[in-house]
């Protein structure tokens, strides 16, 4: 475990706040006014008696799913992020900004930038973002690959509709790129709460649960099915060298 930040509201105040681990740039804790949005984090224990970090949201990347070219070279099953200590770039009240940059292995020269914030829209909506920025700075000038994703455990789902809407030249915050898709759910929780989860960047989504706890993770990603090998049937983003890639996760609930 790292620093543990808090943002937003804390916690058990009034308002939407979230406790992030430098350790992973890991969410531990999202919460309103009290009440759990997501599950948070904690270690429970499996049937077979094996210990499992379970809850709150990690990111998966540089990618989700393990790549066939990476499968003999001792990699983690969805990427090092979670697994690495980010630096501190800012904190705000309401803002945390991190970064880590890869110094070994094939993602050698990977920049990676996640920012969280919170705050209530103008129509009263409280409001969580995830964001995460990838720059290939690799000093061989070399391309390299990724495909990443999000991983939320929310607390009590109850279920969830979900609509993917083409858009092809524009991201959440107004910035131009071509061939994306804006995603978004409504999920409601067990308690009647409806929240609602947009995601930019990541035209895919998992849903899964292991059942050791109150969770569902609705999971969006870049692709379920690996990436990098360059088989048709996977899926990734190319960056060749200074070459940036953008994917936001956005948590909504009302008062």
């Amino acid at each position: 475990m790292g620093e543990l930040i808090r943002i937003g509201a804390q916690e058990g105040a009034p308002g939407l706040g979230a406790t992030i681990d430098s350790t992973g740039a890991w969410v531990t804790d999202l919460s309103l006014g009290g009440e759990p949005i997501l599950f948070p984090r904690q270690t429970l224990v499996a049937p077979d008696g094996s210990e499992k970090v379970r809850g709150g949201m990690h990111v998966c990347s540089p990618y989700f799913g393990l790549p066939k070219l990476l499968v003999k070279q001792d990699e983690p099953q969805h990427g090092y992020a979670r697994e690495v200590e980010w630096d501190v770039d800012a904190r705000e009240d309401n803002l945390l900004v991190l970064s880590n940059l890869r110094e070994q292995g094939y993602y050698e020269g990977l920049a990676s930038s996640l920012s969280f914030r919170t705050w209530i829209s103008s129509i009263g909506t409280y409001c969580f973002e995830a964001r995460l920025r990838l720059t290939n700075m690799r000093l061989d000038l070399k391309r390299t690959r990724v495909a990443p994703g999000f991983h939320p455990y929310f607390e009590d789902l109850d279920g969830y509709n979900d609509l993917v809407t083409d858009v092809p030249e524009i991201s959440l915050d107004g910035t131009m790129r071509d061939n994306n898709q804006l995603r978004s759910f409504a999920l409601s929780k067990t308690n009647g709460r409806f929240i609602g989860m947009l995601a930019f960047g990541m035209p895919e989504a998992v849903k899964w649960t292991d059942r050791l706890g109150t969770y569902v993770c609705l999971e969006p990603v870049f692709s379920t099915i690996g990436s990098m090998s360059g088989d048709k049937d996977e899926k990734s983003e190319e960056l060749g060298y200074k070459m940036s890639r953008e994917y936001a996760l956005r948590i909504t609930a009302p008062w």
